[in-house]
């Protein structure tokens, strides 16, 4: 879809986009109104006065661009010499759904079912075997921790079942191990919190662009993190001791994992030790320019006029589950609000069906190019 969307709108004069290129800041410094209504993408020596800038690099990139045009916590700012344009809560709700993986050993299987040059040769002529599977996690579920309010009908813990690992072989030769002496192959299983109560932060290191910022989670800095993986991983604990995984798959835990922990497997004491040495942060970073924090409900900065900031950092807490859906529900809502400020004169009337007409005709457009590219 990005390349889609970059294909049928990089000719039109009115968006410019730049891709792949370093924003040292957004704002021009230089305008002497109250509220900054000058905003400025610079790409080496070129500057583009625009109508709207719209910010979407990321729960990560996001903010780092915002520090070094001046809008972050103040304190930071002028510590590193940045003229502060707003003194805003920017990087300061960094969230994250946090999990443990369990290694395990899997040492009853078919053979068949091995990713070999067998089954690359399968799936080339005949595209089935085990290398036409749908990726690496082909099975999730969904449970209640202790601490989850079931009434809400909302679990609050996920689980990824992942499949055969690919591995390299000592010397080359097909279904040798790539551990000597290991007998079987690798698997895990994610145990996730996707409500975790820990909040992070980033900060600044330098005044110059390029040099990126530092990233603080504080997994666990919540006493009730804690408690949500071991839940998470005690129903691990409950699935791996059933009748089927235990005699027909030989599934037992990977003999390297966790070897830090020395307390008896399964025992509270090793539960966090495990915790804390396989910790497994999702990639779902949001809010680190959350609505009501940085952002009003439009995706405006506070205060500087013509800058919306339509990506993950948007969303001030972590959905139930992944974030794919929620930053598409933000980025369908940010069109809604830009075609909104884009209509040239006020309709005779409630303006929300105007706004759904110039929504519709958007995703028109974007359904007749898209079906030219299937």
């Amino acid at each position: 879809m990005k390349i889609l969307l970059f294909k049928t709108v990089r000719f039109r004069s009115e968006i410019i986009i730049f891709l792949i290129v370093l924003l040292s800041l957004l704002l021009d410094l230089r305008t002497t109104t109250s509220q900054y209504s000058i905003v400025q993408i610079i790409r080496n020596l070129l500057n583009s006065k625009l109508f709207q800038v719209i910010l979407s690099a990321g729960s990560l990139s996001s903010p780092h661009i915002l520090f070094h045009s001046g809008i972050g916590p103040r304190g930071m700012l002028e510590g590193y010499g940045i003229p502060v344009i707003a003194d805003l809560p920017v990087g300061q709700n960094l969230r994250n759904h946090l999990g443990v993986t369990l290694e395990l050993l899997m040492t009853k299987y078919d053979q068949k079912r091995c990713l070999d040059w067998s089954a690359l040769v399968q799936y080339l002529l005949n595209r089935d075997g085990p290398m036409s599977a749908t990726g690496l996690t082909q099975l999730s579920g969904l449970l209640y921790s202790s601490l989850a309010d079931r009434s809400h009908n909302q679990p609050d813990l996920q689980f990824f079942f992942n499949g055969f690992y690919a591995e390299c072989s000592q010397t080359g030769k097909v279904g040798e191990s790539e551990v000597i002496g290991q007998k079987g192959v690798n698997i895990s299983i994610n145990a996730v919190a996707l409500q975790p109560r820990s909040v992070g932060y980033m900060v600044l290191t330098s005044s110059d662009p390029k040099v990126r910022p530092v990233f603080y989670p504080q997994y666990f800095s919540h006493p009730d993190d804690m408690l949500l993986v071991k839940d998470a991983a005690n129903y691990v604990h409950r699935i791996l001791k059933s009748h089927t995984l235990r005699h027909k798959y030989g599934i037992k835990l990977h003999p390297g994992f966790a070897k830090q922990c020395t307390a008896a497997e399964w025992s509270e004491e090793w539960l966090e030790c495990v915790a804390r040495f396989a910790t497994d942060p999702q990639n779902h970073q949001v809010g680190t320019a959350a609505m009501g924090l940085v952002l009003d409900h439009t995706l405006a900065v506070y205060n500087i006029k013509g800058l919306r900031v339509i990506d993950a950092s948007a969303i001030p807490k972590q959905p139930t589950g992944n974030p794919q859906g929620v930053i598409m529900m933000v980025a369908e809502r940010g069109l809604r609000v830009i075609d909104a400020s884009a209509i040239p004169k006020q309709p005779t009337g409630n303006p929300q069906g105007v706004i759904m007409m110039v929504a519709e005709r958007g995703v028109d457009f974007i359904k007749k190019y898209w079906a030219s590219y299937l």
